[in-house]
This record gives structure tokens, sequence and C-alpha cells, in this order.
């Protein structure tokens, strides 16, 4: 997601002030027509401002409070969770092939697990993909490869 500025709403009923979605924009309250509104008995309140993609984060965390405190149920007008954007592990390997397939076996039964608990997690430094590359040589390969950590200010990973 981009950093274009947005609004984190909430429609709310005219007369309870029930709220019946969360949602975001970056179309500000143009993203309704007042016959739409009409219709919901619906007004729309900017609650928040950020990146698209805090709005977007915003917008989940609150439909799950709202779920929580409400037993399960989404604002009537949330179609699903708006699930957030979290981070992903990615593994690969350069394996000398004297290891067998050992890192291999390990590297499948790791990658799913970790993204499991990642994808519990928001990441506030918005990195959204964590590439881990093991390289396991002998011996004889050894001289000339030191460990290496890169991390993109370019890329989101």
């Amino acid at each position: 997601m981009s950093k274009v500025s947005a609004i984190g709403y909430t429609l709310r009923d005219k007369k309870t002030n029930e709220i019946l979605k969360y949602g975001e924009t970056t179309l500000s309250k143009a993203c309704y027509t007042k016959n739409y509104l009409d219709a919901e008995n619906a007004v729309m309140r900017p609650e928040v401002a950020g990146s698209k993609r805090e709005m977007h984060c915003w917008q989940h965390r609150k439909i799950l409070e709202y779920k929580n405190n409400n037993a399960g149920a989404r604002p009537r007008l949330n179609k699903s969770d708006y699930y957030e954007i979290v981070m992903k592990l990615w593994m690969s390997g350069e394996v000398d092939a004297d290891v067998g397939d050992g890192e291999h076996v390990a590297r499948n039964l790791i990658e799913p697990i970790v993204n499991n608990i990642l994808g519990q997690l928001s990441t506030p430094d918005k990195i959204d993909e964590w590439s881990f590359i093991s390289i396991i040589l002998s011996e004889e390969f050894m001289s000339g490869f030191p460990e290496i950590a890169k991390k993109s200010k370019n890329k989101k990973n």
C-alpha cells in the first residue's frame, strides 16, 4: 500500500449514532453519494488520518474491536474484516550437496510456523517481507563468505 494521505471514517446512524461501518478512503467524503447515505440513514464521520496503509490497519483493528464487543458480529455495513497487511517470511537456501535434504526439510517446517506467528502481528515499521537465505557450505567453501544482513530502504523488505 502507498503513503497516499487517507482518512479512517465511520458511518453512523443519524439518530442513534450507532456505528454502521468502519472504513478508509483517499476520496474524503466523495466516496458516498447523498442518496446512499440517506437510504442507510447514515452520516460519514472522519475519525483519523494517515497513510493508506495506516488507515487500512486502523479499519481492520476497529472492526475486530467491534466484533469482540458484539458477539462476533461486524458493523452492519462492513462485509469483511479487511485483513491487515502483515509481514511474511520467505526462505530459500544455497546449500552444499553434502548437507543433504535436512536444511530443506527444516526450512519447509519453519516457514509456515513463523508466517502464522507473523500473521498475528502488525509491523509498525511497515516492512512487509522478511527474506532469509541460508547458506550452508562445507569447510572448503567457507572462506570468503561472511554473514551478510541487508535492509532495503526503497522496498518494504
